[in-house]
């Protein structure tokens, strides 16, 4: 069945490319992301060594990072291939 012209493309590309290395990085620099925060976060959720977290829309990775850092077993899902790369990447060298 074909569609209306008028009808919204859902698997267009709109906005920003996050499948671009260069934007992801832009993103993690613009938004304004905190280790201390989200690490507050962490500790106001009462996320310990042991628990599950799945973080959907992971971006970047701050939160994932945190929680993986108290211990949590962390799955991190994103569309973007290159947020995840890029949150992969964090959290090696997060040492």
């Amino acid at each position: 069945m074909e569609r209306p012209a008028w009808y919204f493309d859902d698997v267009k590309q709109t906005g920003v490319d996050f499948e671009d290395a260069r934007e992801v990085e832009a993103y993690d620099r613009n938004q304004g992301t905190s280790a201390e925060k989200d690490r507050r976060i962490v500790e106001r959720l009462g996320i310990e060594d042991g628990d599950v977290v799945i973080e959907f829309g992971c971006g970047t990775g701050m939160f994932a990072l945190q929680a993986a850092l108290v211990g949590a077993d962390v799955h991190a899902v994103d569309v973007s291939q290159a947020m995840l790369k890029f949150a992969a990447n964090r959290a090696k060298h997060s040492d």
